[in-house]
């Protein structure tokens, strides 16, 4: 049996100087880039690598399919990001009506771990942020109609985190199972099950309740929602201008 090595992006210091059977991303593209692969070797892609990182991997690996399929980045518009170094799922896919996969590909650069790193594990706030965006792709790509797509804000209502075990930056499956599920002719309303799976472990469950609206009704009605908070807290200083006043500065 050949050996197993997994590639790290450079910020998860403690976990590749700690665990003989890693490497960083920097280290393998500096030896590899003009050098042969060593024989009975099977390189496997860990977390914090860039999509840039991955393409250079990807070559030096002779264009493996194993790595596109797991690390493609899913579409920022369809975890609502606009740049593209926060999108830390892949491209989420259906098992069955209701229940869909995807892949933890943790950019290094990525909001959630730009500033710092605890010790060698996911901080908690990664998994939320994947949750979020397993549920937000979800949602986008296969519970509403396609007609929708980009057209939806999508709404939480509660969200449960149970972290279980620690996650450290290997291999991370993302399973999403709708539960329920109740539609209106305003809104349609979701609950989720998000499992985070490391070694056929379940490590972190996020649950999440949610709605989606079409956007120009949403927008309506949030716009009306500020003016009236925006008018509580003038109102809560009267001292400063009266309500005959503020009145007549609407007009």
């Amino acid at each position: 049996m050949g050996k197993l090595i997994y590639i790290l992006g450079d910020k998860f210091t403690d976990f590749y100087l700690n665990n003989k059977e890693t490497m960083s991303v920097s280290e393998f593209i500096a030896i590899y880039k003009e050098k042969s692969l060593p024989p009975c070797v099977d390189f496997r892609i860990g977390q914090g690598i860039s999509t840039e990182e991955l393409r250079n991997i990807w070559s030096i690996l002779c264009g493996n399919k194993r790595i596109i399929d797991k690390y493609t980045p899913e579409k920022k518009e369809l975890v609502h990001k606009v740049e593209s170094k926060n999108v830390i799922i892949s491209k989420s896919l259906a098992v069955l009506k209701n229940k869909f996969y995807s892949y933890l590909r943790i950019d290094d650069q990525c909001a959630e771990i730009s500033d710092h790193i605890t010790g060698q594990h996911i901080q908690g706030m990664v998994i939320i942020e994947a949750a979020r965006q397993m549920m937000l792709s979800t949602t986008e790509k296969f519970l509403i109609r396609e007609s929708l797509q980009g057209r939806v804000w999508i709404i939480l209502h509660k969200m449960d985190v149970n972290f279980i075990s620690f996650l450290f930056p290997l291999e991370v499956k993302i399973e999403c199972e709708v539960k329920t599920v109740s539609r209106s002719a305003e809104k349609q309303k979701y609950s989720v099950s998000i499992n985070f799976v490391q070694q056929d472990e379940v490590c972190s469950v996020v649950k999440i309740l949610f709605s989606v609206y079409e956007k120009e009704k949403i927008k309506i009605k949030e716009k009306s929602l500020a003016r009236r908070i925006v008018g509580a807290s003038v109102y809560d200083s009267m001292d400063r201008v009266s309500q005959e006043e503020l009145v007549q500065s609407e007009e």
